[in-house]
């Protein structure tokens, strides 16, 4: 198990690159550090990690694409959180998509905060809450709506 210290990007890869070898916990490690040491590389990495059955790592990787700001993530997140029953992850996809901050993200958490589904319907009325508080702060931080380079 790798302790949580900051990696570098060569043990996260490796350590993502063991797939379902490497523990669930250290997997998670690795995606959240992709979110701050990652560039725009990793985020067909992170994207497919969107469609893992570990809620846990589709968590930690819809974190990691918010703290990347990566644009390419918001179609993929959206039609992900439509169909989410794990609470956390619909939440780490709803806060991600305000972090990208896009009229269409918007429209989309407007739209899943109506829907059937508990899960969604919560975390998009969560995001959309939080939206207001939250946009002032990333606005001027360095996970602003561009993408690391």
């Amino acid at each position: 198990m790798i302790s949580r210290v900051p990696l570098t990007l060569d043990d996260a890869l490796g350590i993502l690159a063991q797939g379902e070898q490497a523990d669930t916990e250290e997997r998670c490690w690795a995606l959240a550090g992709l979110g701050y040491i990652g560039t725009a590389e990793q985020v067909p990495l992170l994207l497919s990690y969107l469609q893992h059955a570990d809620g846990f790592l589709r968590t930690n990787a819809a974190w990691a694409l918010g703290l990347l700001g990566a644009a390419d993530a918001e179609t993929p997140l959206s039609q992900r959180l439509w169909h989410e029953d794990d609470e956390q992850a619909a939440y780490a996809f709803a806060m991600t998509l305000v972090c990208l901050n896009t009229p269409s993200a918007k429209d989309t958490l407007q739209h899943a905060a109506q829907s059937e589904r508990e899960s969604v319907r919560r975390a998009a009325g969560a995001a959309l809450v939080a939206a207001p508080y939250l946009l002032p702060l990333l606005k001027n931080s360095k996970y602003s709506n561009e993408l690391k380079k």
